[in-house]
């Protein structure tokens, strides 16, 4: 018994190890800069080592870039990090990139075993799911096609949720903190991602809405929002913070054509679920293997175990609604606009490959056990069957077409480029979406007018001697200025700027912000002046040091909850 044990892991071993080599392989040679968003996530990483070097923390905005740009504010963190990490290591950031990408197909395949492996207690499932939920075409796509790390990364965290979801309303409960583990991996990852995991987990409740009547299963959930909201405090809270300070492109669904009209342009034809067209690069039809496996689900529902059947419903019913929605405009049409930030409909298929994968390959088991070897022996284990039809999923998805670059030093190139124009990135650079909705608009009307690299008087009398710029400070020597003197400041409006006047005398006065009609800093001059300095600077807030340590203690006092917790279990 023992013996076969121990078969059954090298098995397994190896299933996820072939797995891991033959889709991290073009991971590793292909270029990303290539993909869609490939350039800007490695100008977004750069840009924040960057930062770091001249010792801004939290790193957020690259005086180098475009007037002073929020490069890390907007877009969730994680991803970055762990690019910057293994950038550094290797002293190439397209290679981190790819690392933290393959660093995340390796994830998605454990979380998804040990997801399925919790649930139904079996490895031939598990092992088969693991490989199914990253074969799939889109998952694929986001990293071949799209270079969409943070919806790839985010992609590995949903089936911690959904493993913490069931925990707490289907199982015991003893793993609910994986709802916290789940929810702050997406956080960190996606924000789209995890604005219709949300809803999906809403639903999710709703059917187990009566267990509510369970003081502790609705402590747990209280528990999970608590830390949830307080390790992620960080990131959510400067985000929040522009959200109400100022008018910025991807809160405005107008700009980021995120609304009903936009958002039913970018659907998908439904035939594209089925079949490879010419109408994307990227691929979303399903998985063969996978597919057929699905619609084995009329015959083998009345087999699948109790304990879990919930579940597997569950996982039918939002395979099929996630898949048409991605095909349906006019749901797009009527749909509410907090779901219009998504902007392509398919990005929901993400959700559609995590489902078909559990139901996949619970179907897959039942069929070897009611059909195919229902007259051989118990002792027969499935898992030397179900790893080779794993394998032609494997198979189908590498030989799908991914038009992958592998053209030599592509992303070398751009590597230099950006190391060269660093102290210089131009706004045909960059990722417009965290701009000021002003600049961006004054970008396409009038575009010298986001191009300075010197005070500009606005209205009113002032004779400025010398000026001068270095990173995020800047310094000006007035000889005079009259009263209400309006001047607009060459940094990009973001919250965190001070300015100050400063007499022969040392009397300092400190002076308000706004922002100017082209998303720039505004000042206007108190009173009449002789012989001052104006200094206008970015200074971290002191809010942030402090959100930064309440997520540390938060995640310290998650580690030891947790600890706790299962010694008493």
């Amino acid at each position: 018994m023992k013996k076969s044990i121990k078969t059954e892991k090298i098995y397994i071993f190896i299933a996820l190890l072939v797995t891991t080599i033959v889709l991290g392989a073009n991971i590793l040679k292909y270029n990303i800069t290539s993909t869609d968003d490939g350039y800007l996530h490695l100008i977004k990483v750069i840009g924040v080592s960057e930062i770091i070097k001249i010792k801004q923390f939290p790193p957020i905005i690259n005086p180098g870039f475009c007037n002073g740009y929020a490069i890390n504010l907007f877009y969730n963190p994680l991803t970055t990090y762990i690019s910057l990490i293994f950038g550094n290591i290797f002293n190439n950031y397209a290679i981190g990139i790819k690392l933290m990408l393959f660093t995340m197909l390796i994830l998605a395949m454990i979380f998804m075993y040990y997801f399925m492996k919790k649930v139904t207690n079996r490895k031939d499932i598990s092992i088969v799911a693991a490989i199914f939920y990253v074969t799939g075409s889109y998952y694929l796509s986001n990293i071949y096609i799209r270079g969409a790390i943070g919806e790839c990364a985010a992609l590995s965290f949903l089936p911690l949720l959904f493993l913490g979801m069931y925990s707490l309303f289907s199982s015991d409960g003893k793993s609910h903190y994986f709802i916290s583990i789940g929810a702050i991996g997406l956080l960190l990852t996606h924000n789209i991602t995890t604005l219709f995991a949300f809803v999906i987990c809403i639903v999710y409740v709703l059917i187990n809405i009566n267990k509510l009547k369970d003081v502790k299963i609705v402590k747990k959930i209280l528990i999970n929002i608590v830390f949830i909201i307080g390790i992620t405090l960080f990131f959510i809270y400067p985000l929040g913070l522009h959200k109400i300070s100022s008018d910025y492109v991807v809160f405005n669904s107008e700009l980021m054509r995120t609304n009903g009209e936009n958002v039913a342009k970018n659907i998908i034809g439904l035939k594209e679920l089925f079949l490879k067209t010419n109408n994307h690069e990227i691929i979303f039809k399903f998985n063969p293997v996978q597919l057929i496996l699905f619609l084995s689900s009329i015959y083998c529902i009345k087999y699948v175990d109790k304990k879990y059947k919930k579940l597997y419903i569950f996982s039918i019913a939002f395979t099929i609604i996630c898949s048409i929605s991605a095909a349906y405009t006019k749901l797009w049409l009527n749909m509410p606009d907090i779901f219009c930030i998504i902007q392509f409909p398919w990005r929901l298929l993400g959700f559609s490959g995590l489902f078909i994968s559990i139901v996949s390959s619970i179907n897959l088991v039942i069929l070897l056990e009611k059909v195919i070897l229902k007259n051989q022996s118990k002792k027969f284990n499935i898992i030397f069957i179900v790893i080779p039809i794993a394998m032609l999923s494997l198979f189908l998805a590498y030989k799908n077409y991914y038009n992958i670059n592998i053209e030599k030093n592509i992303d070398e190139k751009n590597i230099t480029f950006i190391n060269n124009n660093k102290n210089n990135i131009r706004y045909e650079n960059i990722n417009r979406e965290y701009l000021p909705c002003k600049t961006y608009k004054t970008l396409y009307e009038n575009s010298e007018d986001v191009y300075k690299n010197k005070i500009t008087v606005l209205d009113g009398d002032i004779n400025i001697e010398t000026e001068k710029k270095d990173n995020l400070r800047y310094e000006a020597i007035i000889n005079y200025s009259k009263k209400n003197t309006k001047l607009e400041i060459p940094f990009l409006y973001y919250y965190g700027y001070n300015a100050y006047l400063e007499k022969a005398n040392s009397e300092k006065t400190k002076i308000a912000i706004n922002e100017s009609k082209s998303g720039f800093l505004e000042i206007e001059i108190p009173k009449d002046i002789e012989n001052a300095k104006l200094t206008v600077e970015y200074k971290t807030p002191i809010s942030y040091y402090v959100v930064y340590i309440i997520s540390f203690i938060m995640l310290i006092y998650f580690i030891i909850y947790i600890v706790k917790y299962k010694s008493q279990i």
